[in-house]
């Protein structure tokens, strides 16, 4: 992509990173932009904060983002930033209390690049992983609470993950994000859409004989436990506590929905409202390798031979 002013990275930030260790006031010092509302250029762009509150990252904060309509968020930006406003998120409550607050353009994209919103999202990702600008508690190990630890599990991953990647590609490549700066982004651009579907990762273990296999292992945000009503009207029968792991699309049949009984509730202690963070497993393999603790517990092998699949599903 030509690097014109008009098309892929400005001129002027070029400049400030080309030597590939920018610090803040480098990038502070790429000049600004104040967007009208009828501004509808298409741009990836970076939030300059100085002078902020120090919670032990740095006195300055960056933030990447992206729009299709530079003007519009530019305006909501600003209105969020006011020291006023109750708006939620991290580049606000950061970026709120600067002295200074100041927006710069990364790139820019034409109205007709193929796969927009697709470049839009990968250049996002990009500038996030250069700048350094993912939040520091997304890579706190202690300090969260249960509910917390849930909810956010899913976004600390993605940053964790996409920042190792990043790390061992700057290694080879000499480039070094900005320090002594706080990080304003909280969700990773190239998850961010699909932030309430679970993340799969993939490793290679050890079965119980020592041979290699493959293993598969999932875990979506937290899932609340509700109180079941199946066996309610069943002698002997009380309603049980389940979670719903995985809900599909709706159509004349219904919505499709996996659950999932949560047993020994006793000894857990778990109760009707609980978060929950589920985990499951997928063992990829002989098909004699059964899951230690199987979801399913159907006979193998079974009538069907695809019901020993099933048996390679279960929790950790």
């Amino acid at each position: 992509m030509p690097l014109t002013p008009q098309i892929g990275i400005v001129n002027s930030m070029r400049k400030a990173i080309h030597h590939g260790n920018a610090s803040f006031e480098d990038i502070r010092n790429v000049p600004n932009v104040h967007p009208s509302g009828k501004d509808r250029s298409i741009v990836i762009y970076i939030w300059k904060f100085k002078g902020i509150l120090n919670r032990g990252n740095g006195d300055n904060g960056l933030y990447a983002g992206k729009s299709i309509t530079l003007g519009n968020r530019y305006t909501r930006h600003m209105s969020a930033l006011q020291s006023d406003s109750k708006e939620y998120g991290a580049i606000y409550e950061i970026g709120r209390p600067a002295a200074e607050k100041e927006m710069s353009i990364f790139a820019r994209f034409p109205t007709n690049t193929p796969s927009l919103p697709t470049v839009l999202q990968v250049a996002e990702q990009v500038a996030q992983l250069l700048f350094g600008t993912m939040n520091q508690d997304l890579f706190i190990d202690d300090g969260y609470d249960e509910t917390a630890a849930a909810k956010w599990f899913a976004d600390r991953l993605a940053a964790r993950t996409l920042t190792s990647l990043a790390a061992a590609v700057f290694a080879k490549t000499g480039w070094k994000p900005p320090m002594g700066i706080q990080g304003c982004n909280w969700l990773s651009a190239l998850t961010e859409a699909q932030s309430t579907m679970s993340l799969w990762l993939c490793r290679d273990v050890l079965d119980h004989g020592g041979n290699p296999m493959r293993v598969f292992t999932t875990g979506g945000r937290g899932a609340k436990v509700y109180k079941s009503q199946r066996g309610k009207n069943k002698p002997g029968k009380e309603p049980g506590l389940r979670f719903v792991l995985i809900t599909g699309g709706r159509d004349s049949r219904g919505q499709v929905v996996i659950a999932f009984q949560i047993a020994e509730i006793e000894s857990q202690d778990i109760k009707a409202g609980t978060i929950v963070y589920p985990i499951v497993e997928f063992y990829l393999g002989n098909q004699d390798i059964a899951h230690p603790v199987p979801y399913a517990r159907l006979p193998e092998p079974g009538p069907f031979s695809d019901w020993s699949m099933l048996n390679k599903v279960g929790k950790c």
